[in-house]
C-alpha cells in the first residue's frame, strides 16, 4: 500500500521532466523565452554648486608702430596705443557650478566698468614732392569708448580637435571671459593700425585676446586654475590669480604671477602687448 502511494507521488514530476527532455530533443522546438535585457541607465553627472563672489580688475595695452614714410612719396610714421581698462569695482555675487569637471559661473556686470581708448603717441606724414600734387592721407581718428563690463568663468576654449583615443584629462582648465557692451566700436582708420600685426590666438589656443575695441567684443584668457581647485574650495576661502600678458602681438605669452604687475613688452616687433589682470573668487556658502 505505502509503495503504491509513493509511486503515484513520484510519477507527475518524472513525466514532466520527460516531457521537457522530449521538447529539447525535437528539432525546431521553441526554446523557453528569456527575460529582455534592459539598457543600462546613463551615469548621473557629478554636480557641485555654491554661492561666491568674484572681483576683477586689470588692463591690456597694445602699442602699434608703422613706418612707411619716405621722401617724395605718400607714407606715415607713427605710434598708436590701444588700451583696455576694466574693473568690477568690488566683489560681485555669483553662482559657481562644477559639472563633471567643467566650471561655469553666472555672469556679473558693472555699468561703465569697461573702457577702450586709442591714443596717437607720435605721427608724421610724407607725400609727393612739387610739382606733383599731394595725395590725401586720412589721419587716424582714435577715440575713447566706455561700456558695461561683463565677467564670467567657464571651460577653457581650444581650437585644436581633441584626440578621441587620448585618455580623459584628470583636470580641466578654467577660462576668464571679459566683454564690453555699449559705447560703440573704435573708428576704422584707427583700428587699421592693428590689422596685420595683432594675432588674437595666444597661449596654445586657449585664449582670445583683444583690447575691447569692438562693441560688443571681449577677450578670453586662461585663469591659471583648474576645476579641482573650485570643486574643493571651502567656505570662506579664496582663489586668487594674477594673469600677465606680454610680448609681440603675434607671439605674446600668458603667465601667472603672485602679485599684480604689468608684464614687460618685448621690443622685437612693430606690435607689442602688455597687461595684468587680477581675479579673486571667494566661496560664501
Amino acid at each position: 500500500m505505502g509503495g503504491s502511494v509513493r509511486r503515484r507521488q513520484l510519477l507527475p514530476p518524472l513525466l514532466a521532466a520527460a516531457a521537457l527532455t522530449a521538447v529539447a530533443l525535437v528539432p525546431g522546438a521553441a526554446a523557453a523565452p528569456r527575460a529582455p535585457r534592459l539598457p543600462s541607465l546613463p551615469r548621473a553627472p557629478k554636480v557641485i554648486a555654491y554661492d561666491a563672489t568674484i572681483d576683477v580688475a586689470g588692463q591690456v595695452v597694445v602699442t602699434a608702430e608703422r613706418d612707411t614714410a619716405q621722401d617724395c612719396y605718400p607714407g606715415v610714421d607713427g605710434t598708436l596705443e590701444f588700451e583696455a581698462n576694466f574693473e568690477l569695482g568690488g566683489p560681485r555675487r555669483t553662482r559657481v557650478t562644477v559639472i563633471d569637471g567643467v566650471v561655469v559661473t553666472a555672469q556679473v556686470a558693472a555699468r561703465g566698468g569697461a573702457i577702450h581708448k586709442g591714443t596717437i603717441k607720435a605721427y608724421r606724414e610724407t607725400n609727393y614732392c612739387p610739382p606733383s600734387a599731394k595725395t590725401e592721407i586720412p589721419d587716424p581718428a582714435c577715440r575713447r569708448h566706455a561700456g558695461k563690463l561683463l565677467v564670467s568663468l567657464g571651460g577653457s576654449i581650444s581650437a585644436a580637435t581633441p584626440d578621441p583615443d587620448a585618455p580623459a584629462p584628470l583636470t580641466h582648465p578654467v577660462a576668464l571671459t571679459l566683454a564690453r557692451t555699449g559705447g560703440g566700436t573704435q573708428e576704422t582708420n584707427c583700428l587699421g593700425w592693428l590689422s596685420g600685426g595683432f594675432d588674437t590666438r595666444l597661449y596654445r589656443d586657449h585664449s582670445e585676446l583683444s583690447v575691447l575695441q569692438s562693441d560688443p567684443g571681449g577677450l578670453v584668457v586662461p585663469l591659471g586654475a583648474s576645476d579641482a581647485g573650485f570643486a574643493s574650495l571651502k567656505k570662506g576661502r579664496k582663489i586668487v590669480r594674477v594673469i600677465r600678458i606680454g610680448g609681440a602681438c603675434k607671439k605674446a605669452e600668458i603667465t601667472f604671477a603672485a602679485r599684480l604687475a604689468t608684464a614687460a613688452a618685448k621690443k622685437s616687433s612693430d606690435c607689442t602687448v602688455k597687461g595684468s589682470i587680477l581675479v579673486t573668487v571667494k566661496r560664501t556658502s
